[in-house]
């Protein structure tokens, strides 16, 4: 196996004698040994310490004490992370790049001096001009979709700079062993609902996690690159894509990679690689790889932010000889515990775990197993040594620990207590469920559930339909859940709507809740895999796209044919499928009508109209879970609209539509 269980041994204070391992602290003295830091392009270490000691010196001299931080490339972020730290400023790592994130931070706690960013459309042009005053109700903003006539002291959001721009003309700070108890981090939860909070990490605290996770994996020792699908600004992507790469000597890829195929492009050119990734992503590799190409430098493959199915480990254990190493952690905790397949979490280095009131000093040695009950948990990189208690429900045993679901997701219906974790256990040991989601649908009293369908799910709505599938997996879980924890309202995907971060919020829960009514378009020449600017994308939210590269002849002129040409997904539980049929759902001529029409209206001409129909020929059914072809011609002369769907190379539907009235209708 790539990826053989680590040895653990040593404690994190042993790690320095390590000649390739640089101490998180010591990062900007100038007598380590030089070296790559990142590629595309390509920095070194010492170029990184003199643009974070000039960066640093800019800082001090604006008395910056805080500085909100949004980054893509990872090198930039580490550049400016460790400016904010030698210049004594504390770094607070937005949830997100967008205006109103920036405005929203700059109100809470104590506020932003600056925010340093790398996306160019929020950078205020001129950020050391005499408007550019710190805090947010000192300076102008010239971001994007800011009115720049609003009087200076009322735009909302401190100035926006990159660091090129605080460098010119800075004076740097010298370098030299930074000081682990100055400065902080401030990272904001990705949390399912409500207002993100914001959790104070100080830099000896990130010091020992990353030092423990070295003295697990060893990182320091084998070169490669690591590359991540998960973002660096947060929790899990800040210690595994950026500081334990930097102490270890491993390069950095510097964009998040949030796409199969883009993560297999950029890791193939390097000898060894690593994957920091999370479980929505890993569950999106399928068939769409070159296992063969990768197999031989993927080192290990580090996945976090939520459950891991067994077959998706199974899979990759198989296909790329490399099981991955799920990590057990939370914003405030920071990584606890590691496991391969279906193992127990084990304990990292110097962190302990148990249940009860955690004053003891129990760790999943074997004493204290019981069932049900909250696991806490204590490390060097947990403030000021106290257990923090969890909300997961565990099981110690003799190796450490076993997740029994979340106990702050219970929910009251007519005063009976249901833990919706149970619930989705339960339904996942369906052999038609992959993995499933469960709460209150917004106002409602009875629960909804989301499901992934396994293949076999698949083939039993296709030849079933939606009621027989919802009501065999009622029955199913009838015998061991009380009547209320039976779901009343079920939509079935293929995959469950998880983020980047492996979370599920409860605004996206409730958008996968509504049945579409139109088919998912996927983009030309891409197989299975994504389109480029998200996956694939509803037909309906797609209205204002112009710029599909598969034309044959310029939209829009008033005499000239146009063509485009799209490839769709059909939903597994589309609305139209109700009443076409109950046991064999397909989708009906009118539906098909109806999609060409208004992508012809997207895309060819908004002006179309509906005259009639004709020349209908229906040659074979479009079933739930159908990939097809639709081709569109629009001959403006002729006031004619041609369209022809085709699944698997063969034709399923064809005819022409009217755009204008016929002579013999006038």
């Amino acid at each position: 196996m790539a990826a053989a269980a680590p040895r653990a041994q040593g404690s994190p204070g042993q790690v320095d004698k390590n000649m390739a391992w640089i101490p998180l602290h010591a990062l900007l003295d100038g007598a380590s040994a030089n070296r790559q830091v990142a590629h595309d392009p390509d920095l070194d270490l010492a170029t990184l310490g003199r643009h974070s000691l000039a960066l640093a010196g800019a800082l001090q001299a604006r008395g910056v004490r805080r500085a909100g931080l949004w980054f893509d490339d990872a090198a930039q972020l580490a550049v400016a992370l460790l400016a904010c730290w030698r210049a004594g400023a504390t770094a607070v790592l937005a949830p997100d790049g967008r205006a109103a994130t920036r405005a929203d931070l700059s109100r809470q706690d104590a506020g932003l001096d600056l925010w340093l960013t790398d996306a160019g459309p929020e950078v205020d042009p001129d950020p050391t001009a005499e408007s550019a005053g710190m805090g947010g109700d000192k300076g102008g903003d010239k971001g994007a979709g800011m009115d720049t006539n609003t009087p200076p002291r009322t735009r909302p959001g401190p100035v926006a700079a990159t660091i090129e721009s605080l460098m010119a003309g800075a004076a740097p700070l010298p370098g030299g062993p930074l000081n682990l108890d100055t400065g902080a981090v401030v990272l904001c939860t990705s949390g399912s609902s409500g207002q993100p909070k914001q959790i104070r990490k100080g830099w000896r605290q990130l010091a020992a996690e990353i030092e423990a996770l070295e003295a697990l994996w060893h990182w320091s020792e084998r070169p490669a690159c690591v590359l991540g699908s998960v973002s660096a600004q947060h929790m899990y992507g800040l210690p595994f894509r950026l500081l334990w790469p930097l102490c270890a000597g491993r390069s950095l890829a510097r964009r998040q990679l949030v796409y199969p195929e883009a993560l297999q492009h950029a890791s193939l050119p390097h000898a060894g690689f690593v994957w920091i990734a999370s479980p929505a992503l890993l569950k999106r590799l399928g068939t769409s790889l070159d296992h063969a190409a990768l197999r031989g430098g993927l080192r290990q493959i580090i996945s976090s932010g939520g459950p891991l199915p067994a077959e998706v480990s199974d899979s990759l254990a198989r296909d790329l000889d490399c099981r991955p190493c799920e990590i057990y952690g939370s914003s405030e905790t920071g990584a606890v515990a590691w496991r391969q397949g279906a193992a127990a979490w084990r304990p990292l280095p110097g962190a302990e775990v148990g249940i009860g009131s955690g004053t003891g000093s129990g760790t999943g040695s074997g004493s204290g197993i019981g069932t049900g009950q909250a696991l806490w948990v204590r490390s060097p990189w947990l403030e000021g040594g106290q257990a923090f208690h969890t909300s997961d429900a565990v099981q110690l045993t003799d190796e450490g620990f076993i997740l029994l679901g979340r106990m702050d997701r219970i929910v009251k219906i007519e005063e009976k207590r249901i833990a919706l974790p149970a619930v989705e256990q339960a339904l996942a040991t369906h052999p038609w469920v992959r993995e499933a989601r469960i709460d209150l649908a917004a106002g409602e009293k009875r629960l909804a559930a989301l499901v992934a369908l396994t293949p076999r799910g698949v083939h039993a709505l296709r030849n079933g339909g939606r009621a027989a599938l919802a009501q065999a997996l009622r029955a199913h879980l009838a015998p061991t859940q009380e009547a209320l924890a039976v779901p009343r309202h079920w939509r079935f995907l293929r995959d469950l709507p998880w983020n980047a971060q492996g979370k599920l919020p409860r605004a996206d829960f409730e958008h996968a809740l509504q049945r579409p009514r139109w088919p998912m378009e996927v983009a030309i020449g891409a197989g299975d895999k994504a389109a480029p600017d998200g996956g694939p994308r509803d037909a309906r939210d797609a209205s204002n796209v112009r710029d599909t590269p598969h034309i044959d002849g310029p939209a829009g002129s008033a005499s000239t044919p146009a063509a485009r040409r799209y490839v769709l997904d059909v939903p597994l539980d589309l609305r139209q499928f109700d009443g076409h049929f109950a046991a064999t759902p397909v989708v009906p001529g009118v539906a098909q009508i109806d999609w060409a029409m208004k992508l012809a209206r997207r895309d060819l001409s908004p002006s179309l109209a509906f005259r009639g129909v004709d020349a209908l020929k229906f040659q074979r059914l479009i079933r739930p879970g159908d990939r097809i072809d639709l081709s569109l011609r629009w001959e403006p002369a002729r006031g004619r609209l041609y369209f022809e769907f085709r699944g698997d190379g063969q034709p399923c539907s064809s005819g022409r539509i009217l755009t204008e009235a016929r002579a013999d209708d006038v």
